[in-house]
């Protein structure tokens, strides 16, 4: 190993395994040679940040320290589990119900006005609300307005407050309502919302029968989607 020449006899001056001539020569090598002062020093404090990190407490009496190879299998060890920690955190990130939920998320075009002088100037100031990210303002002025349009906007705001059940609630009667115009991106919406909490039985279910109805808005995106949620990955995921 080109940049550790002299590993070995660190190791064996530490282990106290040299004479006493040969610790001699190496204490007179050690106080001249830079390079080798250079090993010396890194070697001792990678020991030190070991035993800082590996042992429960400080111990009373000096340890015999680990020999070279077992040593380093604890730093290979160390760096594995780093980079499983990493990877799961990725995969966490990236394949868990929520996280799958909110990257197929998708602002929708709402309506800009409602019929009613009164109920058009509600919907308008929370629609506004809504476009600030103040969903719970919005939710506010929302109260009280019946119209799909007003409900499909409010449940809208629920989703992006992770207020999952009552999303699913509002969605959920749009979606089951044939006559309303919402009814099909209601039930896409459901089914991100059920991800969202958890329920991911229930978003699969939704799903088959938006990519198995034949000209469904969302049937091409449902499908889409279900391919993610078979991914091996999400096996993992806690």
């Amino acid at each position: 190993m080109e940049d550790y020449q002299h590993i070995d006899a660190i190791e064996d001056y530490l282990e106290q395994r040299m004479s006493v001539s040969e610790r001699e020569a190496f204490e007179q090598k050690l106080a001249t040679d830079r390079a080798l002062k250079g090993e010396f020093d890194t070697y001792r404090a990678a020991l030190k940040v070991l035993e800082f990190k590996t042992l429960e407490s400080p111990p009373l009496v000096r340890q015999k320290r680990l020999p070279l190879i077992p040593m380093w299998g604890r730093i290979a060890a160390i760096g594995l589990l780093l980079i499983a920690v990493v990877l799961w955190s990725l995969v966490q990130f990236n394949y868990s119900d929520e996280a799958i939920a909110t990257s197929r998320y998708q602002e929708p075009l709402f309506t800009t006005s409602l019929r009613g002088e009164g109920a058009a100037d509600q919907y308008q100031l929370a629609l506004a609300d809504y476009q600030e990210a103040q969903y719970e303002a919005a939710i506010t002025k929302l109260q009280g307005l019946t119209a799909d349009e007003a409900q499909y906007l409010e449940a809208h705001c629920f989703f992006h407050l992770n207020q999952s059940e009552q999303a699913i609630a509002r969605f959920s009667a749009l979606a089951n309502n044939p006559d309303s115009p919402r009814s099909e991106s209601a039930e896409w919406y459901l089914a991100l919302s059920y991800l969202q909490s958890g329920n991911a039985a229930t978003a699969i279910n939704l799903l088959k029968a938006m990519a198995g109805h034949a000209g469904h808005a969302n049937q091409q995106k449902a499908a889409d989607l279900l391919q993610v949620l078979k991914s091996p990955w999400r096996k993992i995921v806690f």
